[in-house]
């Protein structure tokens, strides 16, 4: 299976290839360039988490206490 697909627009011919080295370091360049921010829990307000909590001890669910409470 080829990587590449190119199409020239003048005469319609399409060719397919395997990327070149040049090509591969130049992708795994821009990979390692890439930088993904590490998902952080908000802290939520100790007056909204008291209230989760006293809602969750009587008997409702997280998301039913979560609903009441605007999270």
């Amino acid at each position: 299976m080829s990587d590449v697909i190119e199409i020239n627009i003048n005469t319609g011919e399409v060719t397919e290839r395997e990327y070149t080295e040049q090509e591969i370091n130049y992708k795994a360049y821009l990979e390692s360039q890439v930088v993904v921010p590490e998902y952080e829990e908000p802290e939520i307000d100790p007056n909204k988490q008291s209230a989760l909590d006293k809602l969750q001890s009587l008997g409702l669910t997280e998301d039913e206490a979560k609903a009441i409470v605007g999270l």
